[in-house]
């Protein structure tokens, strides 16, 4: 899984490293919620939104039973957040992909 930082996407965030990632895993780059041009949060979205609970809906929608993440800037807050509450879906070791 793929999370660009704030104000980007993802189109533009992993363009010139996705031809090698999608040779070696299953590639999934999301453009997160609120990001600039991607959707208007409401007042309540910093206050309620829980970014743990939606990244693992995409996982489990998708039917992801290990994981490996790259975040750049706010990616790695929102990686870094889902490894801690989320340690088993999360695959440490590249060999095991």
């Amino acid at each position: 899984m793929l999370f660009h930082g704030t104000g980007d996407n993802s189109a533009l965030m992993w363009i010139n490293n996705i031809q090698s990632f999608i040779k070696h895993f299953y590639v999934i780059a999301v453009d997160t919620l609120g990001a600039a041009g991607k959707s208007e949060p409401n007042d309540q979205f910093f206050k309620s939104f829980d970014e743990t609970k939606w990244i693992h809906e995409i996982i489990n929608t998708l039917d992801v039973k290990k994981a490996h993440m790259i975040g750049v800037s706010f990616g790695v807050i929102l990686m870094l957040n889902y490894a801690v509450f989320m340690p088993e879906i999360l695959n440490p070791n590249p060999k095991n992909a």
